[in-house]
């Protein structure tokens, strides 16, 4: 008799991921609005591994009258140790009810490795939006 393991097939195992927690805040965003200060959301997108297409993965919450919104709602990614994940964080001001991003004021955006992250000093990465 010979024991098995259950389907274990090697060549179709994902690598063990480690979850990391992505909190968001921005500093002195524009000011777009006319008579109050931006609504800001930040979208996250991931690229895919050996494309070059970016899917949306996530959004923050709307953080009404700010240009220094500290977040709430944090992202939960698999960071895969061998893997070169890119990120990036697009940051709109809401101005309608629409989830159509397309439909806000594009305020800026930066890219990053989700490796960058991880290894930066205290876990706090500062980037500016171009």
């Amino acid at each position: 008799m010979m024991a098995s393991i259950g389907e274990f097939d090697p060549l179709n195992t994902r690598v063990p991921a480690t979850k990391i927690e992505v909190t968001v805040s921005c500093r002195h965003l524009l000011d777009v609005d006319t008579f109050s200060k931006s609504d800001p959301v930040v979208v996250l997108y991931l690229q895919g591994v050996g494309s070059k297409e970016w899917r949306e993965f996530g959004r923050t919450e709307v953080i009404d009258n700010t240009l220094n919104p500290d977040f709430v709602r944090k992202f939960v990614l698999d960071f895969f140790f061998e893997e070169k994940q890119n990120l990036r964080f697009d940051v709109y001001n809401v101005d309608t009810r629409s989830c159509n991003i397309s439909k806000h004021d594009f305020l800026g955006q930066t890219f990053c490795t989700l490796g960058e992250v991880i290894g930066s000093v205290g876990g706090r990465l500062e980037k500016t939006l171009s």
